[in-house]
């Protein structure tokens, strides 16, 4: 998936499946008569906004190192889609929209509402068939969900990305070390949909997917007699950063695990002045940041590297980074 998260816009997707075990032993043209096809749409999620230290944040900003300047934007999150809100002023939405890649993948599972084991499917795989957009279309795996008839109340559960490892509603996840590209940076939006109970006389199933992990976006650029120079690396580490914990699809809850503390990383090569801009975005787990700086060890740091020149900040002295929200800012540096 593309830049993350976080992240979904409508989507019409439409799924077929398999529910009792005596369907193993019947064509799909017989399942086709007997059941109903269950089909799912993913509509638009609104994420928390993200104010800056005036507007009611609680995020302190740093003024640790006099090389960066660093300010807060303020964006909201709708969907897949990017929308400007409030400060945002520098971001560019064109270019970092969040779309569908085609082969992303999305678990399902499917429980009896009653609470019995009827009707119930694990780890179901579909796999969007054309990405490049906002709205995409999934295809069926050989397994097909479909309702059992037009009365039996049914749950379902989706979540993303898909791992062929998960057997229950308890997801284990970890976020990969190295962000640099795309495909790392969406296998890092750890997302769930748990729509209301549905039977077959209603067929179509709302998927409204909710995003877990935080995206820092970061704005970077020279200082006001900066020259031209080629940001390589950065990275994101300290105590508070974490990266691996458990997604509780049946509750919504996420566990992080705090002792997983890992360096995010985004290698790359883009040019930075007092005009332009590179803009990268890094995925943590959500943490609270209690009192960060120098004197004390480091909960969040950000290090800029521009070839054998490199420059850090705490970023935040205190602030909580709040699950499915995507906090951006500028770091104006010095060079």
């Amino acid at each position: 998936m593309k830049n993350l998260f976080f992240i979904f816009s409508v989507l019409g997707l439409s799924i077929l499946g398999g529910c009792t075990s005596d369907t193993d032993f019947m064509p799909d043209e017989e399942l086709a008569h007997k059941y109903i096809p269950v089909t799912f749409s993913l509509d638009n999620v609104a994420t928390k906004a993200v104010d800056n230290t005036s507007l009611g944040c609680d995020m302190v900003l740093s003024n640790d190192n006099p090389v960066i300047s660093v300010s807060m934007e303020k964006e909201i999150r709708q969907g897949k889609n990017l929308l400007p809100y409030g400060l945002k002023t520098s971001w560019t939405t064109g270019n970092n929209q969040v779309k569908w890649t085609t082969g992303d993948r999305v678990g399902m599972f499917m429980r009896d509402a009653g609470g019995s084991n009827s009707y119930a499917r694990d780890n179901v795989l579909y796999t969007v068939a054309s990405g490049g957009a906002a709205s995409a279309s999934l295809t069926t795996s050989a397994s097909p969900l479909y309702f059992p008839n037009k009365s039996s109340s049914i749950k379902f559960y989706a979540y993303y990305p898909y791992s062929a490892s998960v057997s229950s509603l308890s997801v284990n996840y970890t976020l990969p070390a190295d962000q640099s590209t795309e495909l790392a940076l969406g296998s890092a939006d750890i997302m769930y949909a748990s729509p209301a109970a549905q039977n077959g006389s209603s067929p179509n199933v709302p998927l409204a997917f909710n995003h877990q992990m935080v995206l820092l976006s970061f704005n970077i650029k020279g200082g006001i007699l900066s020259g031209l120079f080629t940001l390589t690396q950065v990275t994101v580490s300290g105590s508070a950063v974490t990266n691996t914990g458990v997604l509780n699809l049946a509750t919504g809850t996420l566990t992080p695990n705090t002792a997983s503390t890992f360096t995010a990383t985004v290698n790359t090569s883009k040019p930075v002045s007092n005009t332009l801009v590179a803009n990268v975005d890094v995925i943590i787990n959500p943490c609270r940041i209690v009192s960060n700086s120098t004197l004390l060890p480091t909960e969040l740091k950000v290090t800029l590297t521009f070839g054998l020149l490199s420059h850090a900040t705490h970023l935040v002295t205190s602030g909580t980074f709040v699950a499915g929200t995507r906090y951006v800012y500028n770091l104006n540096v010095a060079l």
